[in-house]
């Protein structure tokens, strides 16, 4: 098995999050981000691609209203009641928190009920507690802090001394071998929950594609139905017609005169 350091997990996450800065610079707010959406391009994990956009959304300030995302990388401000629901780009770093904390030690940090019931209590792990760096450990918990306004921006997270290699070296981040094994069952759960999924969608299609099928047939049985009916009308009119011009064109018979009237020899 390929030896797995905190420095592999570090080369990921400031891909992630340099694209996040783009996408926030212009704007965009993500608000689906997951490891399912984020793309190794290349085995040497030198470029990444953020996928599914299908939730994001052009937001200058904190104008977002509209509750959205997997439930284990929301954000604690995403969990308030409607008429108090306001937020902005910030939810995109609290993922990315989720995600390296997930790289970390091969778990979510809070379980998904408790993030429900905004009971955002740490599920620390032994990975977490004896093998990660303590510049890992603060870039973590500077990501998921509670309060939005004090959370680490893209900006501030690309200067944290966890991303910079001029403060943290690969080689301080490669000198112990990090415990994979609930990591790679995480991955496995993962591809079972997309595999599932994907299936559920494709039945799902294939139901929506039978059932406009079966409307689409009603509604031409309908149409042959009224297609008949005004034709046995026509068919009725058509024949009122002909008779009464059949009738009208016949010679109309001479009226015989009475024994006692004149006539024209008479004349």
């Amino acid at each position: 098995m390929h030896p797995y350091h905190e420095k592999d997990i570090r080369d990921i996450i400031f891909l992630v999050v340099n694209a996040i800065k783009f996408c926030h610079d212009i704007n965009i707010v993500h608000r689906d981000l997951k490891p399912e959406n984020i793309l190794v391009a290349s085995d040497t994990i030198t470029d990444i691609k953020i996928a599914d956009f299908g939730f994001a959304v052009k937001s200058e300030n904190r104008d977002l209203t509209h509750q959205c995302g997997t439930i284990v990388y929301m954000a604690p401000e995403l969990f308030v009641h409607k008429s108090n629901l306001i937020y902005g780009r910030e939810v995109d770093m609290w993922a990315i928190g989720i995600i390296t904390y997930i790289m970390f030690t091969g778990f979510p940090p809070f379980h998904k009920s408790d993030v429900t019931n905004r009971k955002f209590v740490f599920n620390h792990q032994n990975t977490w507690n004896n093998q990660i760096s303590a510049e890992g450990k603060a870039f973590a918990l500077g990501l998921l802090d509670l309060n939005a306004e004090t959370r680490l921006t893209a900006a501030d997270a690309l200067q944290h001394p966890w991303l910079r290699r001029d403060m943290v070296t690969d080689k301080q981040l490669s000198v112990q071998n990090l415990d994979n094994t609930h990591l790679i069952q995480f991955n496995a759960k993962r591809r079972f929950r997309k595999a599932a999924n994907a299936i559920i969608w494709s039945n799902r299609i294939k139901r929506d594609a039978v059932s406009s099928k079966q409307r689409r047939l009603a509604e031409i049985i309908a149409e042959l139905d009224g297609i008949d009916e005004r034709k046995n009308t026509l068919i009725a009119q058509k024949k009122e017609l002909e008779d009464f011009l059949n009738n009208i064109s016949q010679p109309v018979s001479p009226v015989s005169g009475s024994s006692s009237g004149s006539n024209f020899d008479d004349l």
